[in-house]
């Protein structure tokens, strides 16, 4: 399966709750209408308990959750109290109609309350503040610290109207009369002190107990922050969005740590090579739209080469006992040895046709680049991708033919902007959308569409792999082979040697997963992305090199089921 288990878990939530769940850039969060999650690799058995639980907090908040409520809020520290204790409200909601979702998000606010105790001392006190009002609207004894005992007792009374709240608007209400005790507290808080006898440092003894390093006066400041703008909270994991958020990070970093230790040469090549976002890729299907007239130019420049092609595989095919042709019929393909029965009067069914089910039947994807260095050889890729299109056509072989580029896209460029230097480096499309086109569909005959090819833009040949081998994989099978006819090298903005790397993985990946992958060098060799790999530099080479050496791939005697009805 080419479906990694976050975009699994994705579909399935997507689906279930009529909601859109996207896997692009570095955020991890939800506005009540998309959920997003960072558009990382397949996490190990603990991320991904992490993340499914997410998914479940999410979806609560998409269902009980009103946003507009958090348009009314400035302050950054009762927007981050109004969240903390939402959330409380919101997962109680959630465990009651889906009790499965109760286990997922028990399990992650304790790894969260796990994280937040071992670093309690070096958290500021208003985020110290906002987990122990979360712990007594849920029941739960606070950690013990003096430093905010006085702020805590200010609030307890408001405690019960928390949890008689029934909407996120009543919530907002009451946090607010919250914060306006906890400004007013720590002001006469202040200014005792203020009044207190000057008391000499000792800077060799200990700290207060119960007291962090950091004096409280130097967070007051966090309590004027904004929304939208810059703010200690930033740096904290203060509710479950911003845990998971800052885990994903780790995860990247740890991953990255991990490839470097290896000691290869390039270890950059091996890191997980990530499209920033999908939300802006095309997809075109151009099937039965292109030029027929063209087309039967093309058809007829390449016909001796299809006649060519057409003739090795049958004969590889009868070589291994014709598997899947069926004699004796009125329609179909002439048979040589039955033709003599025309000629004596004898009984006219002298034709023969495949009879291979769909499950037994091969199927093939052609896919082509379009990127700009493309240009001078389009003609010769055009004839290729013809000439390959006649033979199958004429096998009887489904295919499907498509086309791939990047194109630049200003909304990826402006989130590329704001996306940290060390992350965007982990990603590739930094400002470009993936270009795809579908040039004929698997189960149509019309391949006019191929007519249609362009050039321009950039090679994402990686995630075009990938892309194709969703399609192929969808396709009933027990075989499945996968063209890429390219000019070489992967390019884009960004780091070309990860690029590289990335489409290298995706070889891999599709070969383990029982897709033959074949290289087409146009005019170029290929073989440092494709294993199985020819070159072609002119229609005349296609008859020669090209289709001993795919012919040898194509029907190598340890494949299963050959290019007939599957074994039984």
């Amino acid at each position: 399966m080419l479906e990694t288990k976050l975009e699994k878990i994705a579909r399935i939530l997507a689906r279930r709750f009529n909601l859109e769940v996207v896997l692009e850039g570095t955020q991890a969060m939800t506005d009540g209408r998309r959920i997003t999650l960072p558009n990382f690799p397949d996490p190990g058995p603990e991320l991904l308990e992490d993340v499914e639980a997410f998914l479940d907090h999410e979806v609560g908040h998409c269902m009980f959750t009103t946003f507009s409520e958090f348009q009314a809020v400035t302050s950054r520290f009762h927007a981050e109290l109004l969240n903390g204790v939402e959330d409380v409200r919101m997962e109680r909601l959630m465990g009651a109609q889906y009790p499965g979702s109760h286990a997922n998000l028990r399990r992650l606010n304790a790894r969260l309350d796990a994280q937040n105790r071992e670093q309690w001392t070096t958290l500021p006190w208003p985020v110290r503040l906002i987990f122990s009002v979360m712990d007594l609207m849920e029941g739960v004894a606070p950690h013990p610290d003096p430093e905010i005992a006085r702020q805590l007792a200010a609030v307890q009374a408001e405690v019960a109207a928390l949890n008689q709240a029934g909407s996120t608007g009543e919530l907002r209400r009451v946090t607010e009369r919250m914060v306006a005790l906890i400004k007013a507290d720590r002001e006469a808080e202040q200014q005792e002190a203020d009044r207190q006898p000057h008391q000499p440092e000792n800077p060799s003894g200990p700290p207060a107990p119960g007291n962090p390093a950091q004096p409280k006066a130097a967070a007051d400041g966090m309590l004027l922050d904004r929304v939208g703008t810059p703010s200690r909270f930033d740096r904290f994991a203060v509710d479950v969005e911003s845990h998971m958020q800052h885990r994903l990070v780790r995860e990247m970093a740890a991953e990255g740590r991990r490839q470097r230790s290896l000691g290869q040469t390039g270890a950059a090549v091996n890191l997980p090579h990530l499209p920033l976002a999908t939300a802006f890729d095309t997809v075109t299907d151009l099937t039965g739209k292109g030029d027929r007239a063209a087309l039967g130019v093309l058809r007829q420049q390449v016909r001796p080469v299809v006649g060519a092609l057409v003739r090795t595989l049958e004969l590889k095919l009868k070589a291994a006992g014709e598997p899947g042709w069926q004699t004796g019929q009125s329609w179909g393909t002439p048979h040589p040895r039955q033709l003599q029965q025309v000629a004596t009067g004898g009984d006219g069914r002298v034709f023969r046709h495949r009879q291979a089910t769909a499950e037994g039947r091969p199927v093939l994807l052609l896919l082509v680049d379009q990127s700009g260095s493309m240009r001078d050889k389009l003609p010769v890729t055009k004839q290729a991708v013809a000439a390959f299109a006649d033979a199958l056509n004429r096998l009887g072989i489904d295919f499907e033919i498509d086309g791939f580029a990047s194109q630049v896209c200003p909304e990826l460029k402006a989130m590329a902007e704001r996306t940290s230097p060390d992350l965007l480096a982990r990603y590739n499309r930094t400002e470009e959308r993936l270009d795809l086109t579908i040039l004929k569909r698997f189960g149509e005959n019309q391949s006019c569409g191929m007519t249609r090819l362009k050039s321009g833009g950039n090679t994402p040949t990686g995630e075009a792999l990938a892309w194709a081998g969703k399609r192929l994989e969808g396709v009933p099978a027990t075989r499945r082979v996968l063209f890429v006819f390219t000019d070489g090298q992967p390019f884009g903005k960004g780091n070309h040697d990860i690029q590289a790397g990335h489409a290298r993985r995706e070889v891999t990946r599709l070969e383990n997963s029982g897709v033959e992958v074949v290289g087409i060098g146009i005019r170029t060799n290929v073989g440092h992305l494709f294993p199985k790999s020819v070159q072609v530099s002119d229609l005349n080479t296609l008859p020669q090199a090209v289709i001993r050496e795919l012919t040898g791939i194509l029907t190598s005697p340890e494949r299963p089921g050959g290019w007939g009805r599957a074994r039984k």
